[in-house]
């Protein structure tokens, strides 16, 4: 590699994450309820849970390659910092915008608190953003990135290891609902454990792009990710009540979270190995593209699939059980133009960075307007 990596490989693994996101969107809503219980469904769906791990461990990651290379420039507040916080910064819009109740400001002020409630909910969006921000101020106050990726792994740690007894305890029942809805259930992504993805993915990018011999330490990461499940579902199935954290052991348990790392993290030095190639292939370099913008697919497919458009679609076309071949279908039906989409903003943004940063202030300022002038 270069003495500057270009990272090809992490885009790859971030662009196969988001691809595989519009299929188990899709999946889950448009599978016929009786494949559910199939055993394929089982083994799918355990893939399927990868997905938002991958992204927030590749956000970590990002994080950590973004102190490394201008460690300077953050902490002296320059440019990189503030852009990076406008980047949040609209990351997080669009996490509130994807799942606002009503679009409708009026609507909102007439609403019953169970109605908005749902708003305050995590999702993967809000859990990099606010995961950033800590690891972030945690490297503001540190200052050095190998101190600070130390401190990353002690907080994903700390976190993988008391969200379970949050979980079955439930010892935020007394905080404010919001908090509570925030920090664990009933949020698809709760900030405890998902966070944890973000801390281990800076703290794992410090200690593989730190070491002197990354090929031979990608070989044998690629021999420990595969092989250490094996060793978390023989303890599960051995002895599945020694922990406390067994009783929610597929939801919010160490074991579980050990597991999904495990397998990103062989995704991971797979692809590093084979990253030469990935340069001189135009899939890898495809791929690469995706991920680079893998936040207008992820908001892009979400807007159709979770929309009233595809509301629509399914019950114009009767999309309510369908099967994997429908499933493949519809699959390629909505990817293949997000990704020429996709393609022709990535293009139209490097050519142009001053309009497309235009367009997406007018984005917000189109989207804010019409949420406050919009009738109930």
């Amino acid at each position: 590699m270069s003495a500057r990596p270009r990272f090809i490989f992490l885009d790859v693994l971030r662009g196969i994450a988001v691809l595989w996101m519009i299929q188990v969107h899709i999946t889950n809503q448009i599978i016929d309820p009786v494949l559910r219980s199939t055993p394929f469904f089982h083994w799918l769906n355990i893939s399927n849970g990868f997905v938002a791990p991958c992204f927030i461990f590749c956000a970590g990651a990002g994080l950590w390659i973004a102190f490394q290379r201008k460690a300077a420039e953050f902490r002296s507040f320059g440019k990189p910092f503030r852009d990076y916080l406008r980047r949040l910064a609209y990351i997080l819009f669009w996490a509130y915008a994807l799942h606002v109740p009503f679009y409708s400001l009026d609507r909102m002020l007439i609403a019953t608190p169970a109605e908005v409630l749902p708003w305050a909910q995590n999702d993967v969006l809000q859990t990099i953003v606010y995961g950033s921000l800590a690891a972030l101020a945690m490297f503001m106050v540190i200052r050095s990135p190998a101190h600070t990726a130390v401190m990353h792994a002690t907080m994903a740690l700390a976190i993988m290891i008391t969200a379970p007894f949050l979980w079955i305890h439930a010892p935020l029942q007394d905080v404010p609902t919001v908090l509570g809805y925030v920090l664990t259930t009933p949020s698809p992504f709760p900030l405890l454990p998902w966070t944890a993805y973000l801390f281990a993915g800076a703290a794992f990018a410090h200690l593989f792009f730190s070491a002197h011999d990354k090929h031979r330490l990608a070989r044998w990461l690629v021999a420990v990710g595969l092989g250490m499940p094996f060793v978390i579902f023989a303890r599960a199935a051995v002895a599945p009540s020694v922990f406390p954290w067994d009783a929610v052991w597929w939801e919010c348990s160490p074991d579980t979270n050990l597991f999904r790392i495990c397998g990103i993290v062989a995704a991971w030095s797979a692809l590093f190995l084979a990253e030469e190639a990935l340069q001189n292939m135009r899939p890898g370099r495809f791929l690469q593209v995706v991920g680079s913008e893998s936040l207008f697919m992820y908001v892009s497919h979400l807007l159709i699939v979770y929309g009233p458009t595809g509301d629509y679609l399914r019950a114009s076309l009767g999309l309510n059980a369908a099967g994997y071949g429908t499933i493949a279908l519809c699959y390629l039906a909505l990817t293949i133009p997000l990704l020429l989409a996709m393609w022709w903003w990535h293009t139209f943004k490097r050519a142009k960075p001053d309009h497309a940063r235009s367009l997406l202030a007018l984005q917000v300022l189109g989207m804010v307007l019409l949420f406050l002038l919009k009738p109930a």
